[in-house]
C-alpha cells in the first residue's frame, strides 16, 4: 500500500513539474511574441489617432453632428493610455505594455475612423432620397450611433454602423434609384427594365 501511495505521489510530482515548466515556457513565448509585436501595434495604433485627431477637426466630418469636444476628450484618454503602454515596452515590461493597449483595442481610433466613413456615406446617400419619413426613421438609427462615438463606446458604433449598412444598405439604394425615378418622370414598367438590363450588363 505505500508502495502503491508513492507511487501515486511521485506521478503527481512530475505532472506538476510538467505543468509547471509548460506554463514557464508559454511566458517565455508569450515574452517573445510581445517584444516583437508590440512595437508595430503601437506604431499602427500611434498612426491612427493621429488620422482621427486631424479628421474631426475637419468640416466634412464635424457636420455629422458628433459632440467634437466629447470625442477631443477621449482621444486624449486614448493618446496618454498610448504614451504609458511606450514607456511600459521601453522598460522592458512587455505585460504591463500589452495591458495599457486593452482600451486602445476595444474602443481604439481605427474603430471609429471606419465608422465616421460610413456615418458620412450614409447621410450623402440619404440626401438623394426624397421619403421624408424613411430618412427620418434612417436618422433615428445614425442618431444611435452618434450617441455611442460620443460616450467613448467606439467599437460598439462600429459594430452597429456595420450592421446598419449590412443590413439596409441595399433598400437605400432602392430608395435612391426610385427618387431618381421620379425626379426623371420615367413611367415604373420602363424604369424597372432599366434597372435590370444595368444590372445584366453590369451598370
Amino acid at each position: 500500500e505505500n508502495a502503491i501511495k508513492g507511487a501515486q505521489e511521485a506521478d503527481d510530482m512530475r505532472e506538476a513539474i510538467s505543468a509547471y515548466r509548460e506554463d514557464e515556457l508559454w511566458e517565455k513565448i508569450n515574452e517573445v511574441r510581445r517584444k516583437v509585436e508590440l512595437p508595430r501595434e503601437l506604431n499602427a495604433i500611434l498612426k491612427d489617432l493621429k488620422r482621427l485627431e486631424k479628421m474631426i477637426a475637419t468640416k466634412s466630418f464635424k457636420k455629422l453632428g458628433y459632440d467634437f469636444d466629447a470625442v477631443k476628450a477621449k482621444l486624449q484618454e486614448l493618446l496618454a493610455q498610448h504614451s504609458e503602454a511606450k514607456a511600459a515596452y521601453a522598460q522592458g515590461n512587455f505585460e504591463d505594455a500589452e495591458s495599457a493597449l486593452q482600451d486602445l483595442r476595444h474602443d481604439g481610433p481605427s474603430n471609429l475612423v471606419g465608422t465616421l466613413f460610413m456615418l458620412r456615406d450614409t447621410r450623402n446617400q440619404l440626401r438623394a432620397i426624397r421619403d421624408k419619413e424613411f430618412k427620418a426613421e434612417m436618422e433615428e438609427l445614425l442618431q444611435s450611433v452618434t450617441t455611442k462615438i460620443n460616450t467613448g463606446e467606439w467599437q460598439e458604433a462600429r459594430e452597429s454602423m456595420d450592421a446598419i449598412q449590412r443590413e439596409l444598405g441595399p433598400v437605400v439604394w432602392k430608395k435612391i434609384m426610385r427618387s431618381e425615378r421620379n425626379r426623371n418622370d420615367v413611367p415604373d414598367d420602363i424604369f424597372d427594365k432599366i434597372q435590370n438590363l444595368k444590372q445584366k450588363v453590369g451598370g
